[in-house]
């Protein structure tokens, strides 16, 4: 058993709020480095500290920022004391969509037939139904120019990453 909190569950959309959060904290800052001793966000003491290092990691394993921290080479826990975005970082915010493609917000409105439904499973309705309109544009009697175009844009959606890691953690339900 670990000594730690657990990482917080949190849902795919947040996980992208949190790490767009980090990401634009580090633009603001540059060409300096975010000082994570400022805020008490970063610790191993709670589930959100330890849930904003765990973010924080994984924009640096993905090249997004450099991180700076105390204990690598003694066995202790990593903790970040600063980082600083990278070009590869710059190159996401600047490049116009760049950020909503890889941190994509899917927003939510809660209608009835979706009360009391977490996001997951939203996702997941909203997936059976482009699969059923799939269905039926198969069948509609329309030119194929037509139905080839309606079925690209739909295919186009249910491939997306955000839906397939929807679908990859909604089968488990």
């Amino acid at each position: 058993m670990t000594p730690y909190p657990d990482i917080l569950v949190r849902a795919y959309s947040q996980i992208n709020k949190d790490r767009r959060t980090f990401l634009e904290m580090a633009y603001q800052c540059f060409p300096d480095t975010v000082d994570c001793s400022i805020t008490q966000l970063f610790n191993w003491e709670s589930s959100e500290g330890r849930t904003a290092i765990f973010d924080l990691y994984y924009l640096e394993s993905a090249g997004y920022i450099e991180i700076v921290a105390q204990g690598r080479k003694f066995g202790i826990p990593p903790t970040p004391y600063a980082y600083i975005l990278t070009k590869a970082g710059i190159d996401i915010l600047e490049k116009p969509g760049e950020l909503d493609r890889l941190f994509p917000i899917i927003p939510f409105t809660h209608h009835s037939s979706t009360e009391g439904l977490n996001d997951s499973e939203i996702l997941k309705e909203i997936i059976n139904t482009l699969e059923r309109l799939r269905s039926m544009v198969h069948d509609m009697e329309i030119p194929d120019s037509e139905k080839n175009g309606m079925l690209y844009y739909i295919n186009a959606l249910l491939a997306h990453p955000s839906l397939q890691r929807c679908t990859d953690t909604t089968d488990d339900l």
